[in-house]
């Protein structure tokens, strides 16, 4: 009977190896699949809140006689008041507070500047496009503001994107180094090599490094 014992026992430690050894194989055979859905997940909702900002914008332009809502405005002291803190867009349009962070779950999710309060940073999220658009920094009665009347494709025309700066330019789209720090002007092309992209139109595309660096189509919003 202590033979059979030790048979059984072996036997039973010999089918746990086993079936450890198969959960193994197959962990590592799904992970990839499941990293692959969650990177999939993670582009759809950055495209969605691309989206979601744009159409805040587009309502702003049609109470505003088409005037979008403003890249940045400068007081007659020069203080200035950029998009993402601007209280009448947040307030109305976004239905977010007038103040602070934005909610995390509207910033893309592969950004990872934070405040030093460990909130997530809007302005190292998402950057709107002032190409074109004029106006020196910090000078008193100064706005850059897109119109749409004024614009030649709004369809082809990039308004916001994944960024490392509250706003961006064509100068600076190829400064993206793969880290998570500030550059000015810069976008980001944080998911594996594209950046969320959405139109003045509403519609949002991944593009890739070469199909926004020197394209002045894509950036030109008010043609010469």
């Amino acid at each position: 009977m202590l033979s059979t014992r030790h048979r059984d026992s072996a036997f039973s430690l010999l089918e746990i190896l086993s079936s450890a050894a198969i959960v193994a194989v197959l962990a590592a055979l799904l992970l990839p699949v499941f990293q692959s859905a969650r990177f999939s997940a993670q582009k759809a909702k950055n495209l969605a809140n691309l989206r979601v900002i744009q159409a805040a914008n587009i309502a702003y332009s049609a109470e505003h006689d088409g005037r979008f809502v403003a890249s940045s405005i400068w007081d007659s002291e020069g203080k200035g008041v950029n998009w993402h803190e601007n209280p009448e867009f947040r307030a109305n349009y976004l239905n977010i507070s007038k103040t602070g962070p934005w909610p995390d779950g509207m910033l893309s999710p592969l950004a990872t500047i934070r405040n030093d309060k460990g909130y997530r940073r809007t302005d190292r999220s998402y950057g709107y496009n002032y190409e074109s658009l004029g106006g020196v920094a910090g000078t008193p009665n100064t706005i850059r503001q897109a119109v749409a009347q004024r614009m030649r494709s709004p369809s082809k025309t990039l308004a916001f994107a994944d960024a490392l700066d509250w706003q961006i330019k064509m100068m600076a789209a190829d400064l993206y180094a793969g880290k998570e720090e500030f550059i000015g002007s810069a976008i980001a092309y944080r998911y594996e090599g594209r950046a969320g992209v959405v139109f003045f139109d509403g519609h949002a595309e991944m593009l890739s490094r070469s199909e926004v660096v020197n394209n002045a189509d894509l950036w030109t919003i008010f043609p010469q």
